[in-house]
């Protein structure tokens, strides 16, 4: 090992380096741009290359995937150096197969003494590793490892452990009763789609008490599968790891991991897809980090110093489920696990069952009839219930439930979850419910403020098994295809949500209950509900629609012309109504989300008028939160609008840039750059500018803040003398 490349814009951490670098005798070349240390990478053969995070995450994910796939075809081992401890930066290291052990500054100045020793680790890693890569030159792709997952519906914990047959329960997505008994003792606990079902029955026992029982020393288990009522759930993974760590005895772990003390552990594909949800986990992570391929468990966990013995219940968790797989020598490859035939197949069929029972899939498939069918029951359905029922909230709730309420109902019926491609009817069907919805939400928020009323107690029919209002779903003539269920095994046997009956819905009281007196509406708010219930009463939500009619069961409603015609007007007035101004020169609500960004955009670039911009600009990330162009718009106006959202608007911003949407992302850059000078961090905006500038030679805002800059700091004051402006004015 003689050359090692630096990439860091920090001349402490630069000096710092070359000095650690010197007592192992190597070369140390640095660069302060990711653009230039791509190339000299591609170019130069380097043993080792140390990355600043605090430059390298400005460019996001792709910059370290590119990186990583340099680093495995010239054989380096790479290593962030992360000046305070990063979640976000430890998914990255545990992802990217070229990169070794982090070294941590733990908020530290990078000075030569906190950083030699664990310098030192990573020299001793990537010399390590060095000599044996072309072991791996004739492997290709991933290697393979075969599992055999229990299919058996029951067994005994000295065949099967508790932590086992609830990994198998939540893979599969099993819904039924589970049976855990030791001697006289035993319990029920509803499982539903593979996760935990929280009990709704006083025949169920507390989740405490299953957690309780991996103190077990012995026992039997027994799964019924059978449909099981939806409702709040836990996380089975989590569920598992935390119950071994509280309640599993020490020795029984240490007993368990002792025989594999030697072999080498290697993290698997499985680890990859549930690191998000399990990234508070400090010491999984510290422990996943350190299985290589190349360590021995014995190393790994004596990695851990004083953690060593939570490391051990951390090691038998990833056995457990799966994410480690435990190697008789070393691997350079990464592992996927391929499970035996009947578990293969079952998920196979899961996967397709969950497909063509899609919006999309039906709208445009086979099932367009029936879809077209349940949609027009739904929206009966809706017409016919009070807003409260349609979002499924109480009098009193407020709005911050109103609004997150209605977030949800966009997102699960909005007319672009049904796909582009599909025919006339569904698709007015789709835009009536979505305005049904829009309506019903500016309705809820004139009558609601700040919340009056806790959550009403659950009634026992509240936990009954059946299909919400808020599914479309629900109202079909015809079920919801049943799942395949497993042979011989733990099978996924509920029936969906939407097979059950619903009971039917009931208006909400008018008069308080008693002893609701402190929390009871005021008259003049509580005979606004009530005129609000005539007027649905006499025409449903929607402006244009006739009085509703009782529904005839399994009958079609008719659609007369003027049914037609009226529905043909109201789209054009909704049209028309979402450009115009009125004459307060208040911009009117926006059909869609993007007419909302536009006319926010007009009013910031045409008339100067950041109230209303930030306006719009919100109403369109709510509409469609998951949008990189309005979510960059909308973090910026944060601070636009009141000076004390900084950090909001920071982070809303910072989580934009990540969405890497190429239309927005100069101007994401740009306004972070803006919102860093506010902070006075100059140096970090400086380096947002210049990436705007790259991705947008022409940004005018990019190009005045750095030349702005260059003016400022330039040497001993000269602006000329900067090779900004000496490359700005070359000829």
């Amino acid at each position: 090992m003689k050359n090692v490349f630096l990439i860091t814009d920090d001349a402490a951490l630069r000096r710092s380096v070359e000095q650690c670098a010197q007592a192992h005798r190597l070369d140390v070349q640095a660069t302060a741009q990711w653009a230039d240390a791509r190339d000299i990478l591609i170019k130069t053969h380097f043993d080792a290359v140390f990355i600043d995070y605090e430059v390298m995450k400005l460019e996001g994910l792709d910059a370290f995937i590119l990186l990583d796939n340099v680093l495995q075809k010239e054989s380096t081992i790479a290593s962030l150096i992360l000046r305070k401890p990063s979640a976000r930066a430890s998914q990255f290291i545990d992802s990217l197969a070229s990169f070794g052990p982090a070294i941590e500054l733990d908020g530290k100045p990078p000075t030569p003494e906190t950083l030699q020793a664990p310098f030192d680790a990573c020299v001793r890693s990537a010399t390590k590793a060095a000599p044996q890569q072309d072991v791996n030159q004739s492997s290709h792709g991933p290697l393979l490892v075969e599992v055999h997952l229990t299919t058996a519906r029951e067994g005994t914990f000295a065949d099967v452990s508790l932590a086992r047959a609830l990994y198998t329960l939540a893979f599969t997505a099993a819904s039924g009763t589970l049976f855990l008994k030791h001697d006289t003792l035993e319990h029920h606990y509803p499982v539903f789609e593979g996760r935990l079902r929280r009990p709704y029955d006083a025949r169920y026992s507390p989740l405490s008490t299953l957690a309780k029982s991996f103190a077990w020393s012995r026992g039997s288990y027994r799964f019924t599968p059978e449909p099981i009522a939806d409702g709040p759930t836990e996380d089975p993974y989590r569920f598992i790891y935390l119950s071994i760590e509280r309640h599993m005895p020490s020795r029984e772990v240490m007993q368990a991991m002792m025989p594999h003390m030697r072999a080498f552990p290697v993290r698997t594909n499985h680890w990859q897809a549930r690191t998000e949800s399990l990234r508070d986990l400090a010491i999984l992570h510290r422990f996943m980090q350190a299985c290589d391929g190349q360590t021995t468990l014995e190393r790994a966990l004596g990695s851990l110093g004083a953690d060593a013995t939570r490391g051990f219940q951390a090691a038998l968790y990833a056995v457990e489920t799966d994410l480690l797989s435990l190697r008789a020598e070393p691997t350079f490859q990464s592992v996927s696990i391929q499970y035996n035939r009947e578990i293969a197949r079952f998920r196979q069929q899961q996967v397709d069952a969950q497909t063509k029972d899609s919006k999309a899939y039906r709208a445009r498939g086979s099932g367009r009839a029936s879809l077209e069918a349940e949609l027009t029951e739904f929206l009966e359905r809706l017409e016919h219930a009070t807003p409260y029922e349609i979002f499924g909230v109480w009098e009193g709730c407020g709005r911050e439930i109103i609004r997150s309420k209605f977030y949800e109902m966009v997102k699960q019926h909005h007319p672009d979850v049904y796909g582009g491609n599909i025919s006339g009817d569904v698709k007015r069907l789709v835009q009536e419910i979505f305005i049904t919805i829009k309506d019903t939400y500016e309705e809820l928020m004139k009558i609601e403020g700040e919340q009056r009323r806790p959550r009403p107690e659950p009634t026992p029919a509240d936990h009954a098994p059946g299909p919400r209002l808020g599914n479309p779903r629900s109202f079909g003539s015809e079920s919801a295809p049943t799942r395949p269920a497993i042979p011989r095994a733990m099978p996924h046997t509920s029936t969906s949500r939407a097979d059950a009956p619903r009971p039917k819905l009931s208006q909400p009281k008018a008069t308080p209950s008693a002893g609701a007196d402190a929390t009871a509406p005021t008259s003049s708010r509580q005979s606004r509900i009530e005129r609000l219930k005539v007027k649905r009463s006499a025409t449903p939500i929607g402006l244009g629609r006739e009085p509703s009619t009782p529904i005839i069961a399994a009958k079609p409603r008719a659609r007369t012309e003027s049914q037609a015609d009226r529905r043909a007007k109201l789209a054009r007035i909704r049209t028309n109504s979402s450009g115009g101004r009125s004459n307060t020169g208040m911009l009117r609500a926006a059909d869609t989300a993007a007419n909302a960004f536009n006319e926010g955009y007009s009013a910031w670039r045409e008339g100067d008028n950041t109230k209303l911009a930030a306006e719009r600009f919100a109403t369109a990330y709510n509409l469609e939160p998951g949008n990189g162009k309005y979510m960059t718009f909308y973090g910026y106006f944060l601070f636009l609008q009141d000076a004390a959202n900084l950090d909001d608007a920071l982070r809303t911003v910072e989580k934009a840039i990540e969405f890497k949407d190429r239309q927005s992302l100069p101007d994401a850059h740009v306004f972070m750059g803006h919102l860093l000078k506010v902070k006075e961090e100059h140096k970090k905006a400086l380096r947002h500018y210049q990436i705007a500038l790259r991705l947008n030679p022409k940004s005018r805002d990019a190009l005045r803040a750095i030349r702005l800059y260059e003016k400022r700091h330039g040497e001993a004051g000269n602006a000329d003398s900067s090779p900004f402006w000496k490359n700005l004015f070359k000829k």
